[in-house]
């Protein structure tokens, strides 16, 4: 059954707001009644082309860090190129503005701008930029739920991005794709794509991109009930980490990892893992990592029988999801809350948590939430000995499981239906719906066989790869080390250079020295024998006068 677990990829609310394309329309339309074109030009055209593009590069660089205001640059950004009617800093800025409002929770508007963007891009065949802006318009269709037309768009976009030059953003676009795909149950060919990231990872060799990777790869296990596997690669996250960061990421990788081991059923260290994943969240102040720790071990606690500290955890989960305005959180808590109360057979206000799931999961048409509270409700009626409304919504869960192609689901509500034709007395009915059941059984094992197959295939491959990575940074170590060893040669070349030549200035100004000293000497020398001449001629000319 398909469980969410955090990725690195951020998940944001679904506003529709249907009144600010309104208002961005009456601007627009006020702006060309202003006639604000470029014949009457505030800067010339090129340096108002520029500008243009500068609030742009600034917009985007404010993504993460300050995302209104970014919006704000990119909107006068649209206004200029407006002002200029240039198509391509049009579209240039459209495109920020719909990336900016993906950023700022603002999904629909994103969706109209990066769908008109990356349309002008497919016709006008700018690869590059239409691969990129295909990237982002993919993002706000997974935050619509819409997975399916998510990996619909990235498929289309592959083999461009195949041929860039740029390996970070391959990388990034195989490994979202690769997340889209396993939200669809199609573990194989997310398996496929993240294989394609490494190989792409491998050329730039940064220790946080194989972290990523690996905690992707060990939540796709987790989701495909490989346990085993999902710890290996969370264990190599960490190990990539360590040598990257320490943040709020670390903090999701030993969550993920505590909730493994609840899974395997080892509480013990579930717990200690869990514990830790708090402290590092409280440690780097992430929210997020936080209430993925503490919706775990609600679910532990619950297994512990530990039902009141198991409800102040999922109450204090729903409650961030609420001010999130994340309805699919809200409804999976719900869920777990219901449950909660069924195990007290308090099916009452069970029955009050699986309506409120599956009213917060129809808000935003997550069908596998819409499934899951469908079937609580049904199964919670049942317990209640309610058989009509019990029929009705299992019924009703069927239909979504077959529609959607839940085969766990599918396999529960068969068994509910053959419990619930049993209470009935109907002996026929009750033992087709248990055949049923336990022929979708026997196909999800035989397919549980051949994934197993695929995946032994695919897990040689990867460790293929984790080899190919261990020899490429043992070469770049290597490669660094004999860099720092030229350098230190070369250090001691100028040092021992510089010695000499220090040395050869000493030698040469001593030689002057020399020089001038004897050049001084040999003047007195002469002077001194100038003196004495001429006193001796004056011994003469007195001798003389003498005589």
């Amino acid at each position: 059954m398909k469980t969410y677990m955090n990725s690195f990829y951020k998940k944001r609310t679904i506003h529709p707001p249907g009144h600010l394309i309104l208002v961005w329309t009456i601007f627009t339309m006020l702006s060309h009644f202003l006639n604000l074109r470029a014949d009457t030009p505030v800067e010339g055209i090129e340096e108002g082309k520029s500008r243009i593009r500068q609030l742009c590069q600034l917009a985007y660089d404010k993504r993460l860090t300050a995302p209104k205001e970014g919006l704000n640059d990119a909107n006068a950004a649209l206004i200029l190129a407006e002002i200029q009617d240039d198509s391509l800093l049009i579209t240039l800025a459209t495109r920020m503005v719909g990336v900016l409002s993906d950023y700022t929770d603002q999904d629909s508007i994103a969706r109209v701008m990066l769908q008109k963007a990356y349309q002008f891009y497919q016709r006008r065949q700018v690869t590059e930029e239409q691969a990129h802006t295909g990237f982002e318009l993919a993002r706000v269709y997974a935050d619509f739920q819409d997975f399916a037309g998510a990996v619909r768009l990235m498929n289309n976009n592959c083999s461009i991005v195949d041929t860039l030059s740029d390996a970070a953003f391959s990388g990034d676009f195989h490994n979202y794709l690769g997340l889209n795909l396993w939200k669809l149950g199609r573990f194989g060919e997310a398996e496929y794509q993240y294989q394609i990231a490494l190989e792409s990872y491998h050329k730039v060799l940064q220790p946080k991109d194989f972290a990523y990777t690996y905690n992707n790869l060990g939540v796709l296990y987790f989701n495909w009930n490989r346990y085993n596997y999902a710890l290996d690669y969370y264990q190599k996250s960490l190990t990539h980490f360590s040598e990257a960061q320490k943040d709020a990421s670390v903090a999701l990788v030993l969550g993920n990892i505590g909730a493994t081991y609840y899974r395997i059923g080892l509480d013990s260290l579930a717990r200690a893992f869990l514990g830790k994943a708090l402290e590092q969240s409280r440690a780097c102040g992430s929210i997020p990592s936080e209430m993925n720790a503490y919706d775990w071990l609600g679910s532990l606690e619950l297994s512990s029988e530990n039902y009141t500290l198991s409800r102040q955890y999922f109450e204090k989960v729903k409650s961030y999801y609420q001010s999130l305005k994340d309805y699919s959180g809200v409804a999976r808590t719900e869920v777990k809350l219901g449950e909660l109360h069924a195990i007290h057979s308090q099916f009452a206000t069970a029955g009050v948590h699986f309506q409120a799931a599956l009213q917060n999961a129809q808000r935003v048409s997550d069908d596998f939430e819409i499934t899951r509270s469908s079937y609580q409700i049904g199964h919670n009626y049942l317990f209640q000995n309610d058989f009509e409304l019990a029929h009705h919504h299992l019924s009703k869960a069927l239909t979504l499981a077959q529609s959607r192609g839940f085969p766990d689901f599918q396999a529960q509500i068969f068994r509910d239906l053959s419990l619930l034709a049993t209470h009935k007395n109907q002996g026929t009915e009750a033992y087709r719906y248990l055949k049923l059941a336990r022929a979708i059984g026997d196909s999800i094992s035989s397919a549980s066989l051949q994934n197993k197959i695929s995946e032994l295939e695919v897990r040689y491959e990867l460790m293929s790869k984790d080899k190919e990575i261990l020899i490429l940074q043992e070469e770049q170590r290597i490669k660094n080390l004999e860099y720092e060893q030229t350098m230190m040669r070369n250090r001691i070349y100028l040092l021992s250079a510089f010695l000499l030549v220090l040395i050869m200035a000493g030698l040469i100004l001593s030689y002057r020295k020399q020089q001038l000293a004897a050049q001084t000497i040999a003047k007195l020398n002469r002077e001194l024998e100038q003196a004495l001449e001429g006193r001796n001629q004056l011994f003469r000319i007195l001798g003389h006068d003498l005589r």
